[in-house]
């Protein structure tokens, strides 16, 4: 699973023509890591084990964790951003073939 996201930051390194991708890219790394290590953690019997394993509920839950921990914001913002981007870029290199992303039954995040 980390080298789907070693691929998708080298992917926004290389389309990013703007000055500042590299904060981007850093922020984006440190934010799908935080969501990988969530779901890892909160999953001890060794599941997920493919992207494709990631439920609507499991982002909710995060988004809930995150603002239980009292994040800015602007911070819960970002790292939403970049698993809606992440998970996009999966859909499109055929990674996933459900974006857990599109659809939030409960709330929106």
């Amino acid at each position: 699973m980390q080298q789907q996201i070693d691929r998708f930051l080298a992917s926004l390194a290389s389309k990013k023509g703007k000055k500042g991708k590299e904060n981007t890219v850093a922020a984006y790394h440190n934010d799908l890591g935080q969501f990988f290590a969530y779901v890892h953690d909160r999953r001890r019997d060794g599941t997920p084990t493919t992207w494709s394993d990631i439920s609507t509920n499991d982002i909710i839950d995060y988004v809930l964790d995150l603002k239980q921990r009292e994040y800015a914001a602007a911070s819960i913002a970002r790292k939403i951003a970049a698993i809606k981007s992440f998970f996009h870029y999966l859909m499109d290199t055929q990674i996933v073939s459900d974006d857990p992303t599109s659809r939030s039954p409960h709330r929106r995040f």
